[in-house]
């Protein structure tokens, strides 16, 4: 390191006591201060790298939340329509029973007024 041109460093240590400071002080202050100013950047760029990262993070959690979001929707929708398609078998099959039933008590009725009919004519006659 040449002395004849020193860098513009402000020295957070106390001065030496004596009148004269040594080259030696000042190299170790400097070597120190160059440490700090490395340890700095690299603490940066570590702060920066988890940053980012988290960022990522949050943004993957996003994008996956909304895809789960997407397929809850679908297999919700295809359920709504397995359901009702499901419903609408057993709700045509229950109408088409009753309607059925509907009809052999119609006929039922129309065999007993027939009967009935058979039977006042008979006495008629």
């Amino acid at each position: 390191m040449s002395f004849t041109s020193l860098p513009l460093t402000e020295i957070n240590h106390k001065l030496p006591a004596r009148n004269i400071i040594e080259s030696q002080w000042i190299t170790l202050q400097l070597t120190l201060f160059a440490q700090e100013q490395q340890a700095k950047r690299v603490s940066h760029a570590i702060v920066s790298s988890a940053y980012r990262k988290a960022e990522k993070i949050i943004r993957d959690a996003y994008r996956y939340q909304r895809e789960q979001k997407v397929e809850q929707q679908q297999e919700l929708a295809c359920l709504r329509k397995n359901t009702l398609e499901k419903m609408e078998v057993e709700w045509l099959e229950q109408h088409v029973k009753h309607l059925q039933e509907d009809e052999n008590q119609f006929r039922s009725l129309v065999d007993h007024a027939a009967h009935h009919i058979k039977n006042s004519i008979e006495q008629v006659l």
